[in-house]
């Protein structure tokens, strides 16, 4: 089963995207801020990263730095900060796709179905 790694310090946004993620037949594990993130990926080997930009500790382009220069794990951020200089550093960083909230869980769905089966072809797309 493939683990996603939800890294948001807003509770609720985090509970959301579990609720969807636990419906699509994922396991998730939650970080609410930078460090945290780092040490869980290192622990669990997620199959892909959700991360918001701005975090206590350590902010999301950091984290996508240090993940990327280890791994080449999917990164998907999701962020408000929309401004095109900040969507261009988060590929910088290593993003692999940039979602700007507000959005739909289920477009994040999609988005997040397509990257897991483009790293692993066995992966079928359904549905939301």
């Amino acid at each position: 089963m493939k683990t996603i790694l939800i890294v948001d310090d807003n509770v609720h946004i985090v509970n959301v995207i579990q609720d969807y993620v636990k419906k699509e037949g994922y396991d998730s594990i939650t970080a609410f801020d930078g460090e945290d993130a780092l040490l869980k990926f290192r622990q669990f080997n997620p199959s892909l990263i959700l991360i918001d930009l701005m975090l206590p500790k350590m902010d999301g382009f950091e984290v996508c730095k240090a993940v990327r220069n280890e791994s080449d794990i999917p990164i998907i951020i999701m962020s408000a900060r929309n401004d095109d200089e900040d969507i261009i550093n988060g590929f910088k960083a290593g993003a692999d796709d940039y979602v700007t909230k507000p959005y739909s869980p289920k477009l994040l769905m999609a988005r997040i179905k397509t990257i897991l089966r483009r790293t692993n072809s066995n992966e079928k797309i359904t549905t939301c």
